[in-house]
């Protein structure tokens, strides 16, 4: 339920970077499912909600969306644990819903692992 609907990309998007500017530069210069966006996302989560754990998710879940480069399933993942940020790159596959879910279950297993 938490990334199920078509509003998830909107909720915190536009706090998580500096200005309207910066984030017009990621999203032209990288894309939106890049590992530059995801690590931009997770640095701002982190530093807007001040807490010790922050993940970011960006990626295609499908049926559309996708290019040569980025396809179907393609997910980046960013991770801010206290000092520590790292990023994933995963794919998953062609179904929209099972990316999502999987996307979700990924996430919480490497915060976990991660504590």
């Amino acid at each position: 339920e938490i990334a199920s609907g078509d509003w998830s990309s909107d909720v915190c998007s536009s706090d998580l970077f500096p200005s309207h500017d910066s984030v017009c530069l990621f999203v032209c210069t990288f894309g939106a499912v890049s590992k530059e966006c995801v690590l931009q996302m997770v640095k701002g989560c982190k530093t807007l909600f001040n807490s010790d754990i922050a993940v970011s998710i960006s990626g295609i879940a499908g049926p559309g969306g996708a290019t040569p480069e980025k396809p179907v399933g393609l997910v980046w993942m960013g991770f801010a644990i206290k000092d520590k940020i790292i990023t994933e790159r995963f794919i998953f596959g062609a179904d929209r819903i099972q990316n999502i879910n999987y996307s979700v279950q990924t996430a919480l297993r490497i915060v976990l692992k991660l504590l």
